[in-house]
């Protein structure tokens, strides 16, 4: 089972082992919240929508191959109080 969690600029997942794991996918992000993460059941990779706080930015990470990637999406004023993401039927966010 595989149990996963966000915050700050962080993943953090438990292994089959039972040991956590770590990940830093953007280290340009201080403050993060709120997050929305999905695992494309075809091929396992991890999708993050989340806000950058500090910058005041949407931001999109995906992890494939065990690689992160991320993106801004688009700048925003005011807080934001809910982030979602899901996939289409070819695994597209």
């Amino acid at each position: 089972m595989t149990v996963a969690a966000f915050f700050a600029a962080a993943f953090a997942s438990l292994s089959p082992a039972e040991t956590w794991l770590t990940n830093t996918i953007d280290p340009n992000v201080t403050a993060s919240a709120p997050t929305s993460i999905v695992v494309d059941p075809g091929n396992g990779n991890i999708h993050i929508a989340y806000a950058d706080l500090y910058n005041n930015a949407l931001k999109y990470a995906v992890r494939t191959g065990g690689n992160w990637a991320n993106q801004t999406l688009d700048s925003f004023g005011d807080d934001v109080t809910c982030v979602s993401i899901d996939l289409d039927s070819q695994g597209n966010p």
